[in-house]
């Protein structure tokens, strides 16, 4: 069942002295602008590795396999390594491609990078079970 989730995030436990101090953290207002300005910018820049990273993984294309329009030699051989070292699934390796597409795109770039391919790697990674 956990293969099926896209991400995991870690959260700490929150202190209490935390709850109670006058702190100000990001505003609603801040990440809406964030994200209100990365759903433009992937609006604008449609193109980026939409033929690969599809919302429909069930049944990729031809053109789903020709990465290199879209992936340097070093990310794929970064992918290359995750499939065989995290035993990713093609439906894991698709999902770490969307995850990786997803955080390019709210740094604005439009090539999916080696940082946001590592990036997306860490969410993939397994929580620890008791």
């Amino acid at each position: 069942m956990l293969g099926k989730f896209d991400i995991f995030i870690e959260v700490s436990e929150v202190s209490g002295q935390l709850l109670f101090s006058n702190k100000a953290a990001e505003a609603s207002s801040t990440i809406a602008a964030r994200v209100a300005a990365a759903a433009k910018f992937a609006e604008n820049h449609q193109g980026l590795m939409a033929d690969v990273a599809d919302d429909d993984l069930s049944a990729p294309s031809d053109t789903a396999l020709d990465f290199g329009k879209y992936l340097s030699a070093e990310v794929a051989e970064l992918l290359r390594l995750a499939v065989e070292k995290q035993q990713l699934s093609a439906r894991g390796f698709y999902k770490v491609i969307r995850v990786a597409r997803t955080i390019a795109i709210f740094g604005q770039s439009q090539q999916v990078g080696r940082e946001d391919v590592a990036e997306a790697l860490t969410y993939r990674m397994m929580p620890l079970l008791p």
